[in-house]
């Protein structure tokens, strides 16, 4: 996925779809 700085929503929201999207 694209960086944490557009991601920071989601991150919070859900940081462990972030760290399995960053694997992929």
């Amino acid at each position: 996925r694209k960086p944490n700085t557009e991601g920071l929503n989601l991150e919070a929201v859900g940081v462990q779809l972030d760290n399995a999207g960053a694997v992929k």
